[in-house]
C-alpha cells in the first residue's frame, strides 16, 4: 500500500504520517504545496524522512493558484456570505489536485489528509480527489473513531510524538487555529469560539499578521493604480507583474492601510455555524477594482464610428428658403458580455454594430401674412448584436409638419399640424407600426409693458393608444429692480416610443406587457434677477411633475429578465439654480445646480437614472478669433436598472480658433481627469479623451 499524504509539518500531520505507517504498514510519502503561506516550509522533507516517510514533495504552486484559481474567482466576484473571500477554499482544490498528480507519478493508491470531520476542508479535498482520480482510496484520520479515540487531545498527540521522537514545537493550549496563504489568513476555534472574545483590542490584536488596526494606518491616502487586461490585473503602479507578485504587492499596500479585516460567524458547508477572523488586503483591494471593472470600466474595447454629413441652404427671394440636412454614420463596437457558466459581465468577443441615416427637407414660404415652414424629415437604423444572446433591431421614422407664424391684433400666435410614422422590427419576429396625428396652436399676449401671458395647446390622436388634449399656461411679471417672476402650469401626453412598444433590449420569459401612454401635469414657478448692466444675471425655479403610467426600463437582478413597464403614479419635485456673470476681459462663468426628487408615488422608492443632485460650472474666454471654455459638472448617486451608479465628477474643455469667415478649427478634451465613472450604471465613460475638428461655412 502506498499513501500520498497532505502535509504541513505540524503536529497534526507529523502524528498522522508515523500513524498510517504503523496503522496500514504502508509506504508513505509526503506533500507539502507552496501557496504563498510564508510559514517554513525550508526542512520539511528532512523532517517527513525522520517522520517516516519515504520521500517528500515540496510544490510550489503560487502563480498557478493566483492565475488559476484566485483571478477567475475574483472575475466571478465570488464572496461567501457577502463578506469572505474564499481564500481557504479556493486553495484547497489546487492543494487535492496537486495531491493526486504526484499519486499518479507515484503510482500510490490512497491519499490521505488531515481535516477534520466537522470542518469544510474535508468537502473541499475529497471531491476534488473523487473527481480527478475515483479509483483512489481516500483515509481521513479525524473522521474515524479509532484515531478519535487514541488522540482525543492535544497532549496525547505530543506524547505520542515524544515517545515515537517525532521533531514538533506544540504546546498543550492551542489559542486558535491559523491558515495561510497568498490570498489571506484565516483564524479560527479555541478562543475565538467565545463570541466575546474581541482580537481587536490592545492585548490581542497581535493575532493579526498582515494588516494593521485600522486606527493605527497611515492618516494620509494613499492611491494605487491598476492595469486589467480580459478582467486580470496585470500591473500595479504602472510596473507589470505576474498575478502572484499583484497579490504580494497589494497584501503589502493594503496590510498598511488597515484593508481586509473581517470578522463574522458564517454557515459552514456541512451544516455548523463557525466563527472566523479573516485577513485579505490585496484580495479585498483587487475584489474591489474588478468589481469596478465589471460594473463599466474594463479595459479598451475597440470602437469604431464614420459619420457623414451635409447641411445647405438656398433663397430663392426674401420669402422664399429651402434647406436641409442628411447625415449617415456607420459604427462598431466591441462589448463585455455574460458569458457561461457563471453568468457575470466579462470581456468576450461580443460586438454590434449599428448603421444609420437622418435627413430632413423644409420649405419656408411667406404668403398670406404668415411665416409657413413645410418640413418632411426621416430616419432609419439598423442595429446588430453578436453574442450569446444575439438580437438585431430595425426601424424607420417619417414625418411630416406645418407650421405658421403670424400676429394678430398684437398678439403673436403659431399653428400646425404634423403626422409621424414609425416601424420598429426585432430579429424575433416581433414588428409594431405606430401613427401619430397632432395639431397645435400656441398665442402670446402683452396685456401691460411688464407682463407677458402665452398659452398653447395640443391634440394628439395615436390610434393605438388613443387620443388627447393638452395645454399649458405661463407668466412672465417685470417686477421692477431687474427681478422677473414667472409662472407656468399644464397637462402632457406621450404614447409609447416605437423602441419601447417593440421592447427593443429586452429580455423575457413571459410576454411583454402591454404599455399605456403617459399622461402628466406640472407647475413651475421661477424669480429671476439681473443687474442694470446685465453683467450679472440669475434665476431660481422650484417646480412639480406628476406623471401617470411613467415608462420606465427595468431588470430583475435575480433572473436579469429586463422589460419596459409602467409605473402608476410618479412625482418629481425640484429646484434649479443658475448664474452667469460677465467678467470683462473677454471671460464669462456660467454655475448651475438642481436638486430633484423623483419617486414612485406607489413604493416611495427613488425614480431610475435620475440623479438627485446636479451641478456643472463653465469658465469661458472669448477672444478675436481665439475661444474656450472650461466645464466642471457634477452627479450624485443614482439609483438605475441593476444596482447603484456612483456619483461623479468630470471636466471638460472645449476651443475654436477662427482661420477665416468660412474656416474654424476645433478642440475638444473630455474627462481631463482620466477618472472612471459611469453615467448609466454598467456603462463605463471613455478616460480622457482628445477630438480635433474642423468647420467649413460656406
Amino acid at each position: 500500500m502506498k499513501i500520498v499524504l497532505a502535509y504541513s509539518g505540524g503536529l497534526d500531520t507529523s502524528v498522522i504520517v508515523k500513524w498510517l505507517k504503523e496503522t496500514y504498514d504502508a509506504e508513505i510519502i509526503t506533500f507539502a504545496a507552496d501557496v504563498g503561506q510564508k510559514e517554513e516550509l525550508k526542512g520539511l522533507d528532512k523532517k517527513a524522512l525522520k517522520t517516516g516517510a519515504s520521500k517528500h514533495y515540496t510544490l510550489d504552486l503560487v502563480e498557478e493558484f493566483a492565475s488559476d484559481f484566485i483571478y477567475p474567482m475574483i472575475r466571478a466576484n465570488a464572496i461567501y456570505e457577502g463578506q469572505y473571500y474564499l481564500g481557504t477554499s479556493i486553495a484547497r482544490p489546487l492543494i487535492a489536485k496537486a495531491q493526486v498528480d504526484i499519486a499518479k507519478k507515484e503510482k500510490a493508491d490512497t491519499v490521505a489528509h488531515g481535516a477534520t470531520g466537522k470542518g469544510n476542508d474535508q468537502c473541499r479535498f475529497e471531491l476534488t480527489y473523487m473527481a480527478l482520480a475515483p479509483q483512489l482510496q481516500i483515509i481521513a484520520p479525524w473522521k474515524m473513531e479509532s484515531y478519535r479515540a487514541l488522540f482525543p487531545g492535544r497532549a496525547e498527540m505530543i506524547a505520542y510524538c515524544a515517545q515515537h521522537k517525532i521533531p514538533v514545537e506544540a504546546s498543550l493550549k492551542k489559542p486558535y487555529s491559523m491558515d495561510r496563504n497568498l490570498l489571506h489568513i484565516s483564524y479560527e476555534a479555541g478562543i475565538l469560539e467565545d463570541p466575546w472574545f474581541d482580537p481587536t483590542t490592545p492585548e490581542n490584536k497581535a493575532m493579526f499578521k498582515l494588516s494593521v488596526a485600522p486606527e493605527d494606518a497611515p492618516d494620509k491616502a494613499e492611491y494605487v493604480e491598476l492595469d486589467f487586461v480580459k478582467g486580470d490585473c496585470v500591473a500595479v503602479n504602472g510596473k507589470k507583474l505576474t498575478p502572484g507578485g499583484v497579490l504580494k504587492t497589494l497584501n503589502k499596500l493594503g496590510g498598511k492601510h488597515g484593508i481586509g479585516r473581517v470578522d463574522l460567524v458564517e454557515n459552514r458547508f456541512v451544516g455548523m455555524k463557525s466563527r472566523g477572523v479573516y485577513e485579505t488586503p490585496g484580495g479585498t483591494i483587487l475584489m474591489q477594482a474588478a468589481a469596478d471593472e465589471a460594473g463599466g470600466n474594463p479595459e479598451a474595447d475597440g470602437f469604431a464610428s464614420t459619420t457623414a454629413g451635409v447641411r445647405g441652404r438656398f433663397a430663392f427671394s426674401a420669402d422664399v428658403a429651402i434647406d436641409g440636412a442628411l447625415r449617415w454614420t456607420d459604427s462598431d463596437a466591441d462589448l463585455d458580455g455574460f458569458p457561461a457558466p457563471a453568468y457575470a459581465l466579462a470581456d468576450t468577443s461580443d460586438t454590434q454594430s449599428s448603421r444609420q441615416w437622418s435627413g430632413f427637407g423644409r420649405l419656408r414660404l411667406k404668403a398670406s401674412g404668415l411665416e409657413h415652414q413645410f418640413s418632411l424629415s426621416a430616419s432609419d437604423i439598423a442595429r446588430e448584436t453578436v453574442s450569446a444572446f444575439p438580437s438585431a433591431f430595425e426601424a424607420d421614422r417619417q414625418a411630416l409638419r406645418w407650421q405658421a407664424d403670424g400676429t394678430l391684433r398684437g398678439m403673436d400666435f403659431v399653428i400646425g399640424a404634423d403626422r409621424e410614422e414609425t416601424r420598429g422590427r426585432l430579429s424575433t419576429g416581433r414588428t409594431e407600426q405606430l401613427g401619430t396625428t397632432s395639431a397645435f396652436a400656441t398665442a402670446r399676449i402683452e396685456p401691460t409693458e411688464r407682463l407677458k401671458l402665452t398659452g398653447a395647446m395640443r391634440f394628439d390622436d395615436t390610434g393605438d393608444f388613443g387620443a388627447k388634449v393638452t395645454g399649458r399656461v405661463s407668466g412672465a411679471l417685470d417686477a421692477g429692480a431687474g427681478f422677473i417672476l414667472s409662472a407656468a402650469g399644464g397637462t402632457g401626453f406621450k404614447a409609447p416610443s416605437i423602441s419601447q412598444a417593440v421592447c427593443d433590449f429586452c429580455v423575457s420569459s413571459r410576454p411583454f406587457p402591454a404599455l399605456r401612454p403617459e399622461t402628466a401635469e406640472g407647475y413651475e414657478a421661477a424669480i429671476g434677477w439681473a443687474s442694470a448692466d446685465r453683467r450679472i444675471e440669475a434665476r431660481a425655479t422650484v417646480y412639480r411633475l406628476g406623471v401617470d403610467d411613467q415608462i420606465t426600463y427595468v431588470v430583475d437582478p435575480g433572473t436579469f429578465e429586463s422589460v419596459y413597464v409602467n409605473v402608476a403614479r410618479t412625482a418629481t419635485d425640484g429646484v434649479e439654480l443658475e448664474a452667469r456673470a460677465r467678467l470683462g476681459q473677454g471671460f464669462d462663468l456660467g454655475l448651475a445646480w438642481a436638486w430633484t426628487d423623483a419617486r414612485d408615488e406607489t413604493t416611495g422608492a427613488r425614480l431610475l437614472r435620475v440623479p438627485e443632485q446636479a451641478g456643472s460650472a463653465t469658465l469661458g474666454w472669448t477672444g478675436r478669433r481665439l475661444s474656450g471654455a472650461l466645464t466642471v459638472r457634477g452627479e450624485g448617486d443614482q439609483d438605475d436598472a441593476g444596482g447603484i451608479r456612483p456619483g461623479f465628477i468630470t471636466a471638460n474643455l472645449n476651443g475654436a480658433w477662427v482661420l477665416t469667415e468660412a474656416v474654424t478649427l476645433t478642440v475638444r478634451l473630455e474627462n481631463l481627469a482620466d477618472r472612471r465613472y459611469q453615467q448609466v450604471f454598467g456603462y463605463g465613460e471613455p478616460g480622457r479623451s482628445g477630438f480635433v475638428g474642423i468647420r467649413l461655412r460656406y
